[in-house]
């Protein structure tokens, strides 16, 4: 079986980075399937040398020079099928056109909500749009919700718009969701259930992690934006010094993104808020091992969520929202607690229980590694994955 990833990296690396490249490793492990990347960046038109904006316009369109890299790749290796999780804006939407034209079938991983949103957020003035989803590009693009630009907004919706009604989204035999959550939403929009699934990402696990000096904290990972919840989170943690005044534990909050200076306002007026910018590697670690419980509190559809799986990973219970995803992963009462989205009071609630009971705390965190152990084994995925395949390509799975 020979495949080939398309992934249009990000301007700072996150969940779906680590999902790509992990599934990347995993695949090129197994003895029977050939396995190649070709990837772009957005941080390449961003760069002293980049085209102009007037051609990545165009570009993200069809941009040529990706879809010649396509036929190169094809031509010296022909794939069975292109595993495409974003192609924009640099690989562009030419990556379906160029599929169609070869006659390659694409797996499209969904793991936001495009080409239902042009963001890929479904998230308008602070909420989510009521309703199933649809698309909403008008109210995006008034808002810039793409880039805090509404011209780039507006290409971008236009993009998507004409991938759908323009055809080249037929190269398209299966579209996979990371959640049984997501694919239910995503069916309600219009996908066709039988090339539909559902595959929550997987987790290769390390050894248990030993106890780590407790630093009395909890910890928030991810980008800065209002969908995180970023702002509920604050208020929580308003709240908590008020009741609890020098007793308050602190929140070490770590990320970059549009709300930095929200973040760098709390801390300057809440000794127990921490803002430790963005943090990666040996440090992110060593942050996840000496919390005591891990913050999630999006207010959007949240499709997954990889920051639960690190903590679970590290022994640790997670405080989330009732959002999307997070339903499925965090077990109310045994894994952590879950509150209503953007209801700060609730939030602050959990936290207070955590605290005082240290037991608990542990006792969630082995039920969450516990849970990874069984829910997120790379084997059971890469068994699944292959079915997908098959169906997309229409050959049998191998075992």
């Amino acid at each position: 079986m020979r495949l080939l990833e398309i992934f249009n990296h990000y301007e700072r690396p996150g969940g779906e980075s680590l999902a790509a490249d992990r599934i990347f490793d995993l695949l090129r492990e197994q003895p029977d399937i050939d396995i190649a990347r070709l990837a772009a960046s957005s941080s390449d038109w961003l760069r002293p040398g980049a085209p102009p904006k007037w051609k990545q316009a165009l570009w993200t369109a069809s941009n040529p020079e990706f879809r010649s890299a396509l036929r190169r790749s094809h031509a010296s290796s022909p794939a069975d099928a292109w595993i495409v999780y974003n192609a924009f804006p640099v690989a562009s939407a030419g990556v379906y056109a160029e599929a169609l034209r070869l006659g390659v079938p694409v797996i499209q991983f969904l793991p936001n909500w495009r080409p239902y949103s042009i963001c890929g957020a479904n998230f308008l003035s602070g909420r989510i749009p009521p309703g199933r989803l649809r698309p909403h590009f008008w109210y995006e693009v008034l808002r810039g919700a793409w880039r805090d630009s509404p011209l780039q907004t507006a290409w971008l919706g236009l993009v998507l718009v004409w991938l759908r009604r323009g055809g080249w989204l037929r190269s398209v035999r299966a579209w996979v969701a990371i959640s049984e959550f997501a694919r239910d939403r995503f069916i309600e929009a219009g996908l066709p259930p039988a090339t539909t699934f559902a595959l929550r990402y997987f987790w290769p696990l390390g050894p248990r992690p030993e106890p780590a000096p407790d630093s009395g904290g909890y910890l928030f990972l991810g980008r800065l934006v209002p969908e995180k919840g970023v702002a509920s989170l604050l208020g929580a943690w308003r709240l908590l010094r008020e009741r609890m005044g020098g007793n308050t534990p602190s929140l070490q909050i770590c990320g970059s993104g549009p709300l930095e200076p929200l973040v760098r306002a709390a801390q300057a007026t809440n000794p127990s808020v921490q803002f430790k910018g963005w943090v990666e590697g040996p440090e992110r670690q060593r942050l996840l091992e000496g919390c005591r419980a891990v913050m999630v509190p999006s207010v959007w559809w949240e499709p997954l969520g990889l920051v639960v799986y690190e903590a679970y990973e590290a022994c640790k219970p997670v405080v989330s929202a009732r959002s999307g995803g997070l339903n499925e992963t965090v077990v109310d009462g045994r894994t952590g607690w879950l509150h209503a989205p953007g209801d700060a009071q609730a939030m602050a609630g959990r936290v207070i229980a955590l605290e005082s009971d240290p037991t608990a705390r542990h006792r969630m965190g082995i039920a969450g590694r516990e849970w990874l152990e069984h829910n997120a084994d790379p084997d059971t995925w890469l068994a699944s994955f292959r079915k997908i395949v098959a169906r997309a390509t229409g050959t049998s799975a191998s075992a």
